[in-house]
């Protein structure tokens, strides 16, 4: 019997890659929104795309809702005016 993942249950181990991709863009998302620099932050397209990155941050949170792992629902699926610094703790 073989060890390798991908080979037990590949469906878990596709989804366990897609985690770590989805992850990877993340982390990479917020490093490109905190090299922005302070004087252009004050735009709005630059609010905007805070506000998109957040709406997906909380439609995962609605899909984990819906798979049980939490007992709450997200209170919003479009919140808006986030703060650069409230992205990594959501």
């Amino acid at each position: 019997m073989t060890t390798d993942t991908a080979m037990e249950n590949p469906l878990a181990f596709r989804l366990r890659n897609l985690l770590e991709y989805e992850k990877d863009c993340n982390a990479r998302l917020l490093k490109m929104l905190a090299s922005v620099p302070a004087e252009n932050r004050d735009d709005e397209r630059f609010q905007k795309a805070i506000d998109k990155f957040a709406h997906a941050v909380v439609c995962r949170k609605l899909w984990m809702y819906r798979f049980g792992d939490t007992d709450l629902p997200p209170s919003t699926c479009f919140p808006a005016g986030i703060r650069l610094d409230q992205l990594p703790e959501m």
